[in-house]
């Protein structure tokens, strides 16, 4: 499935629609610049935006809160028991008041989602009156690779849909809501041209194309690209170590790996090495409790041990960039003092180590700019993160001025975000 598609599926699948607003997916809600818009596109994007107002709504008291904690340092006259008070009903308020009475932006949080839906909508129709106009089009292979992906979510069966909402598939789970397989084919599609037309204006000799300058400055300030390898405070069998002197050998073994690769030994060979003594360490450990002399292969302690290094298949990678990692500052598993140390590192191609509480790092840092095929491999996705709100912006003003004709019965009434709230 494609990641385009993953986000509108985690929107309509954050939770489920009242029975009210559910409908035939086979009518038009509204029309756009003259295009015919389906209940089960405007539903999708009101799906979205209803999720949405919960951030935009956090985003809105988070900047409130800043400024409120700015006030309370500079008036020593604030109590205690009134901030106290204050949280109290700031969390009351949060528990207790739906979404849509909320106030978002200066108006309803209703309002706020109608108006994102519609946004969105607009944009639906910019994007395809932008693509008519430049040629830009799908060919016949990616309408074949729509349906066909299409018709796996539509038909195959979906176990967390089955658990979740008592439908066999993730087509009658859409279909129970209101959205029909054409309006998904329909969303599938304006993702896929929206891509196009994106690339068309920033990518390579595009209108607006990024600079490669632009693009380097911008992953060396948000990408981090290194090798590492991990050195847990524990002995071969998972246990904790206790004492300093255990740890601090574990600290010299990993320097001495450290070493050997800044000594101008090949990573790949390096990190082979460790993995192979990793198992084989674990295997030796796993032996004095496990190997039983009678076992039924008949296998000396040695071969037994052999099998074991041999059962857990260390492979060697083919090249030192098969080793590389790279993560986002801010999102990626690692903890916010290894990310920390990790961006402030030198991209020198240079081992380093660092320590936690519970384990060490060997950690080679390199310069992402020169990470050829990775950049080459994810440039779609990197200009996105760059130019996706100013690509937002233009359709925006590309579907300003479109004539919209709606039934207000359906947007107001039966599909109104008030019928979202019971089950948010």
């Amino acid at each position: 499935m494609k990641s385009s598609f993953k986000k509108i599926a985690a929107g309509v699948l954050a939770f489920v629609l009242a029975a009210s607003l559910c409908g035939c997916d086979r009518g038009y809600i509204m029309t756009v610049d003259g295009m015919e818009i389906r209940n089960g596109i405007y539903l999708t994007y009101l799906q979205s935006a209803y999720s949405n107002a919960g951030d935009a709504l956090q985003e809105q008291n988070s900047a409130t809160s800043d400024t409120s904690d700015t006030s309370t340092t500079s008036d020593d006259t604030s109590s205690e028991s009134d901030a106290e008070s204050s949280d109290e009903s700031s969390t009351t308020s949060t528990e207790s008041v739906p979404i849509t009475e909320e106030e978002i932006d200066g108006k309803s949080g209703s309002q706020w989602i109608k108006d994102e839906a519609l946004k969105s909508v607009r944009r639906f129709v910019a994007i395809h009156r932008k693509c008519d106009e430049l040629g830009i089009e799908l060919s016949d292979d990616e309408l074949s690779e729509i349906n066909s992906e299409l018709r796996q979510v539509w038909d195959n069966e979906n176990m967390y849909v089955q658990y979740v909402y008592g439908y066999k598939t993730m087509g009658e789970y859409y279909e129970s809501q209101g959205i029909g397989e054409e309006s998904m084919r329909e969303i599938y599609k304006v993702n896929d041209l929206q891509t196009k037309l994106f690339m068309h204006y920033f990518g390579e000799d595009g209108e607006l194309a990024v600079k490669e300058s632009e693009i380097n400055d911008y992953l060396k300030e948000n990408r981090a690209a290194f090798k590492m390898l991990t050195f847990d405070y524990k002995d071969a069998s998972g246990n904790a170590l206790e004492k300093d002197e255990d740890k601090k050998a574990v600290k010299e073994e990993a320097q001495k790996y450290a070493d050997r690769i800044n000594n101008g030994e090949k990573p790949v060979d390096v990190f082979y090495d460790y993995n192979l003594k990793k198992a084989e360490d674990s295997a030796n450990a796993k032996a004095e409790t496990d190997y039983k002399e009678d076992n039924e292969e008949g296998l000396s302690k040695d071969e037994w041990i052999k099998k074991q290094v041999e059962d857990a298949n260390v492979t060697k990678a083919e090249s030192d960039e098969d080793l590389d990692q790279v993560i986002t500052k801010d999102s990626t598993s690692y903890d916010e003092e290894t990310v920390k140390y990790i961006f402030g590192a030198s991209a020198d191609g240079k081992a380093t180590l660092f320590e936690t509480d519970d384990k060490v790092y060997l950690i080679i840092k390199e310069d992402i700019t020169e990470k050829t095929s990775w950049k080459e491999e994810n440039n779609a996705s990197i200009l996105n993160e760059m130019k996706k709100d100013e690509f937002k912006e233009m359709l925006d003003v590309f579907g300003q001025n479109y004539e919209v004709k709606l039934d207000q019965s359906l947007v107001n009434n039966k599909y109104s975000p008030e019928k979202l709230n019971r089950n948010s």
